[in-house]
């Protein structure tokens, strides 16, 4: 059987905590009179993320979001990946859009399910499934990452 499956839940989260950290560092420096941690820079701007995950197609339920530079959705943004669940976040990712910079979404093994299975039955195409951009084209609202770094400035 051929399955595709993006990083672990863990693996995501361990990586959503370095990109967290590598965006304080950019935005800190270190101070010389302390021996660790990090000081922000007073003139600095502060940048506020919203961090997201398993919301499993139950994102319209939330309260009102706060506004935030960026918002991250960090996997299991479906219960099972379906076409009419990747079809309402992309819509409600746009009808949200106006209150962050950025949108960054990565995908967790829900997302994909309903891929795996149309895959085993030959519904999908494996070079199609497979496409390092295939939830990219599910949901233009925001900027999927798949295996990559995105940075700024």
């Amino acid at each position: 059987r051929a399955s595709i499956f993006p990083l672990g839940t863990l693996a995501v989260r361990m990586a959503l905590w370095m990109a967290t950290l590598a965006l304080v560092g950019a935005l800190a420096e270190v101070d010389s009179n302390v021996t660790s941690g990090l000081k922000v820079r007073r003139n600095q701007a502060v940048v506020t993320i919203l961090h997201l995950s398993d919301t499993h197609s139950l994102h319209r339920s939330m309260a009102d979001l706060p506004s935030a530079d960026i918002l991250i959705h960090s996997g299991d943004v479906a219960k099972v990946g379906s076409e009419s669940e990747l079809g309402d976040f992309n819509q409600w990712l746009w009808s949200i859009q106006h209150k962050f910079r950025h949108i960054l979404v990565i995908s967790g093994n829900h997302d994909y399910w309903d891929t795996n299975w149309r895959l085993n039955r030959g519904e999908v195409a494996a070079a199609e499934a497979h496409h390092p951009n295939y939830l990219q084209r599910k949901v233009t609202n925001a900027r999927v990452l798949n295996h990559e770094l995105v940075t700024e400035g």
